[in-house]
């Protein structure tokens, strides 16, 4: 093709010259149209070829910038999924220390419950305690004196029991009146009740008047020891009822403060703030 479109442009130059090529020498009329007419055709073929590689370059010369749109347009979506890469394993980092920080914190949380546990147990040994106490002191008979406090009581008899005798001695100067009911010396105070006896030294000395003035005195002395006895037993009654409602009051007073402190532990934990010891 290139051949020929050299041999049209050299015989173009030689006819413009004046002269024939030598490529056309020695032929005839015939030949010589009928190779100018297979050159002419061989041209025009060539100009095609020539025309169509043209054409071709110029597709090319466009898919190939199409390309580099298609691939610039690949490009960012590939920038952006490296970019979504990097920020994804920034997220996966910080998503490790929050898992971290969920397990130290998982940690703690066991440990406060298994402290809460205990607090629990305790204030569940300490409340059957109290509800044991409470069913003690319910069913708790009154409490006999203490030796120390028998000693003291019988010591005191003998003391009242000397004044008695002390009193009967000095009441000989002032004898009673034989016709004195003892009805009424039954109501009198203690001292009263001694000095109603008839003095042992009196001078009517017969037995039956000794047997009456003593079995007087002695039932004067009994009344007077067993109206002590029930005075102060009525008085420690008292005071053990008094006793038991104080314990009791103390009892609802400790319970009442249990209850807050398992409140103040579920609030802490509900709350989160279980980063401190709080004392119980």
């Amino acid at each position: 093709m290139l051949n020929a479109t050299r041999a049209l442009s050299a015989t173009a130059k030689v006819t413009n010259e004046g002269y024939e090529p030598a490529l056309y020498t020695g032929l005839n009329q015939h030949e010589f149209d009928t190779k100018v007419a297979k050159d002419m055709a061989d041209s025009r073929e060539a100009t095609e070829h020539l025309a169509d590689s043209t054409r071709d370059q110029d597709r090319i010369e466009t898919l190939e910038s199409s390309e580099q749109a298609k691939q610039s347009q690949i490009d960012k979506p590939s920038q952006r999924v490296v970019e979504v890469e990097g920020l994804i394993a920034a997220l996966s980092n910080s998503l490790n220390e929050v898992e971290d920080k969920i397990a130290a914190l998982s940690v703690s949380l066991a440990k406060k419950d298994d402290e809460l546990a205990t607090k629990d147990q305790q204030i569940q040994t300490l409340t059957e305690q109290c509800d044991a106490l409470r069913q003690k002191m319910l069913k708790r008979p009154a409490t006999p004196l203490s030796s120390s406090r028998s000693r003291n009581h019988l010591e005191a008899i003998e003391a009242s029991e000397d004044n008695l005798m002390n009193e009967n001695e000095a009441s000989e100067d002032n004898p009673m009146n034989e016709n004195e009911a003892p009805e009424e010396s039954a109501h009198q105070s203690a001292p009263n009740l001694s000095a109603l006896a008839t003095p042992f030294s009196e001078t009517s000395s017969s037995p039956q008047e000794i047997v009456e003035r003593d079995s007087q005195k002695l039932g004067l002395r009994l009344a007077f020891i067993t109206a002590n006895d029930a005075g102060r037993l009525y008085s420690r009654l008292c005071h053990v009822g008094e006793l038991k409602s104080v314990m009791l009051d103390q009892l609802a007073s400790y319970h009442a403060k249990l209850g807050d402190v398992y409140v103040s532990h579920l609030r802490c934990i509900s709350s989160g703030c279980c980063g401190g010891e709080t004392s119980g």
